[in-house]
């Protein structure tokens, strides 16, 4: 499976943990399970929040099984061409993810619309600002609500 990271412009390298996980199955594995790529509107070289620049390569048409969009502490801004690239990408995608404020450039692609999206950290009110077209129901994901076994509608 082809799993593509999909870096921001001052992201947070904290998203490259949500990886990590597919590189431990590959090892536990002993032969690569998903194949991991990062990648960036242009693709080259993308700075995170730290000043830490991370190479990538340029999104293109390349079929993903999963897309994961990572962003930093501020709401990203969502460039036309990010938007179409996304938009396309995730029309053969099985799955297409976010980390924390990478919501933001997936409600912008519309790929939000009619999804009732978790969030973390970010105001309900600020997140149907961002996000017009997606359900108005929000919930809170934290370990307390995983422990009680409580699911959100």
């Amino acid at each position: 499976m082809k799993i593509g990271l999909v870096l921001c412009p001052g992201f947070q390298p904290v998203c490259f943990g949500a990886v990590a996980a597919f590189d431990v199955a590959n090892k536990q594995a002993g032969k690569t399970l998903y194949d991991m790529r990062v990648l960036s509107e242009e693709g080259g070289l993308v700075a995170s929040t730290s000043g830490m620049q991370v190479m990538t390569e340029a999104l293109d048409d390349t079929p993903y099984d999963t897309l994961i969009v990572a962003a930093g502490l501020e709401i990203p801004t969502s460039s036309p061409g990010l938007v179409r690239l996304l938009r396309a990408a995730a029309l053969d995608a099985r799955r297409v993810a976010a980390i924390c404020l990478g919501s933001f450039i997936l409600g912008d692609a519309g790929l939000l619309n009619g999804r009732a999206p978790r969030r973390t950290g970010v105001t309900p009110r600020l997140c149907r600002t961002g996000f017009r077209a997606a359900r108005s129901t929000w919930t809170r994901s934290t370990s307390r609500t995983a422990r009680s076994g409580h699911r959100p509608a």
